[in-house]
């Protein structure tokens, strides 16, 4: 069995997951006028994990090294960006930009510096 199969549902999978991200991220009037329908993004979550499992489960009958290493490294990803967007590492950007930001300009007063950050 070829592998190409699983990771084109893989990519679509993916792909969806992109495409639901920036479709959820837009105002409602700023969507195409498909996705303003009510069942949009409900069906699209589901199809998103259906193309990525469907994918997953035909790279693993194909080879079990090529399904263990396209899990590995989905799961490393998923994690990464767990990490990045956790408040704790959030924070610490936002600690080592406000060190920076108050070495570069000493002038400036903390509430300054925060409004600059902010903005």
């Amino acid at each position: 069995m070829s592998l190409l199969p699983g990771f084109t549902l893989l990519l679509s999978g993916l792909f969806a997951m992109l495409a639901a991200a920036h479709v959820r991220g837009l105002r409602y009037f700023d969507r195409p006028a498909l996705a303003r329908n009510a069942l949009f993004d409900p069906i699209l979550g589901g199809l998103k994990w259906v193309l990525l499992l469907s994918g997953l489960i035909l790279i693993l009958l194909a080879s079990r090294a090529v399904f263990l290493a396209t899990a590995t490294a989905l799961l490393v990803l998923w994690s990464y960006r767990r990490v990045i967007r956790s408040d704790f590492f959030q924070e610490r950007l936002l600690r080592r930009d406000f060190l920076v930001l108050r070495r570069r300009r000493p002038e400036m007063s903390d509430g300054e510096i925060l409004f600059e950050l902010t903005y």
